[in-house]
């Protein structure tokens, strides 16, 4: 049993003569309530401060004010005041007659935003560089431009720079001929963002389809809200921010999703998302908040939970773990895999026995008649063995670089300069005569 209100009747045959019944009617109704309820209770839940009065489809009187309503379709007869507001946005200012006075502030802004458009200029021009398959929408892939190309706003202001809350009703908190502020939404997230420096929990998920990382940020506002962004290529696509009544007030317990993005292309083959759950617990309170992140190129999405406290009259975060990572399981990723076949050797191989530190011989070292004892005494050695460190061929020729460690050791107390040493290397095949051939060699 239910009381269902509109502000048209629904036609039926039968019905009144009035302009009321005859209009084209409503689908959805302004208000539902539970059967049967007090008429005082209905008009305060509907917000009417203009007078007005409720009537039973079909019938030609109005329900009494003292009297309980009964379960049924109801109309809401309202005095016909045309309500029109000044509406300003940067430098194009509109006037935009409103619908109905018990439509809420959202519906305004909705409104606002189609007639805006075709005279609002946008200061920021959007890139042409992508082709068509490369477009995609933010707001689940839709390929249709119209909606992308509307004006986007974020909230509404009186003159004097107080916000109207998007579920008020219009004639609740506006007059005939009010100026209203239209802010827009890449203004307000500039305004807001710095604001929401205190960031509590990242999840960023990189992407190799689009090269645009997907992201959700959760924190503290300044304010003592909780805000939670969606970020695609770190501009923000989506802001929300939550106070302490709002996050202790939720009629139901468990798990309430409170923002979702997503995004497809190439008709749904690839496809990324941005969801937000709150946890809530049995007094209404929230005392988790789950984020979820898949770019295009993930096969699943990364998930993560953190807590929400309060620690004297302020928002804590709590601690925070991961619920689902977007990378495979190692399991599967072992069942997946490519086994490589066994080692087959086939034909020559070549061995080299590990080489042996040697004495480097000095017979090279040209010491001047009046130093020959003390070129005596200096011996040299080999600290690590000799490393191939680069090969590469030119001109028909073979060549390697070679790093040789070496060690000259004066144990006397004069000071003898080394100007010039040279190296050989044996060139001959094993087990025949040495052939010692010099080599090229830098100090």
């Amino acid at each position: 049993m239910s009381i269902r209100v509109f502000l048209d009747a629904p036609k039926k045959d039968g019905g009144s003569g009035s302009a009321s019944s005859s209009s084209a009617p409503r689908v959805v109704p302004i208000a539902s309530f539970a059967a049967p309820a007090s008429y005082e209770r209905v008009l305060h839940s509907l917000q009417l401060e203009h007078g007005g009065a409720l009537r039973q489809v079909g019938a030609t009187s109005s329900v009494a004010a003292t009297s309980t309503i009964p379960d049924g379709d109801y109309v809401l007869d309202i005095p016909v005041s045309q309500i029109s507001l000044k509406v300003v946005l940067h430098e194009t200012k509109l006037v935009i007659p409103v619908p109905s006075h018990l439509h809420k502030i959202h519906h305004l802004m909705d409104v606002i935003c189609r007639r805006m458009t075709p005279y609002y200029v946008a200061k920021k021009e959007k890139s042409s560089s992508n082709n068509d398959e490369e477009e995609d929408e933010l707001d689940g892939g839709d390929d249709s431009s119209s909606s992308s190309n509307l004006v986007r706003l974020a909230q509404l202001r009186t003159m004097d720079g107080f916000a109207l809350h998007p579920y008020d009703t219009i004639g609740s908190v506006l007059r005939d001929g009010d100026t209203v502020l239209a802010v827009e939404w890449n203004a307000w997230v500039k305004e807001q963002e710095k604001l929401c420096y205190d960031v509590w929990l990242k999840v960023d998920q990189a992407d190799f389809i689009d090269s645009k990382n997907k992201r959700i940020r959760i924190g503290r506002h300044q304010h003592n809200k909780l805000f939670i962004a969606i970020d695609v290529d770190r501009e923000c696509v989506l802001l929300e921010m939550f106070d302490v009544e709002a996050l202790h007030n939720f009629s139901k317990s468990g798990k309430q999703m409170v923002m979702h993005k997503e995004g497809s292309r190439q008709s749904g083959k690839f496809t990324w998302s941005a969801k937000v759950h709150f946890v809530i617990n049995d007094k209404g309170r929230v005392t988790d908040v789950e984020l979820s992140v898949k770019s295009y190129s993930d096969d699943r999405a990364e998930i993560k939970n953190i807590g929400i406290g309060m620690k004297k009259g302020d928002l804590v975060a709590g601690p925070f773990r991961t619920v689902q990572s977007s990378d495979i399981e190692l399991e599967n990723a072992a069942q997946n895999a490519y086994v490589l076949p066994s080692e087959h050797h086939t034909g020559p191989s070549l061995s080299f026995p590990p080489p042996v530190p040697s004495p480097v011989p000095l017979a090279k070292l040209a010491p001047s008649s009046s130093s020959n004892d003390v070129w005596a005494k200096i011996r040299g050695e080999e600290v690590d063995p000799i490393l191939a460190d680069q090969t590469w061929a030119r001109d028909g020729s073979f060549n390697n670089l070679f790093f040789a460690h070496l060690n000259f050791i004066n144990p006397t107390e004069q000071e003898v300069p080394v100007i010039k040493m040279t190296g050989e290397y044996n060139a001959a095949e094993e087990g025949k005569a040495p052939q010692w051939t010099p080599l090229k060699h830098a100090l």
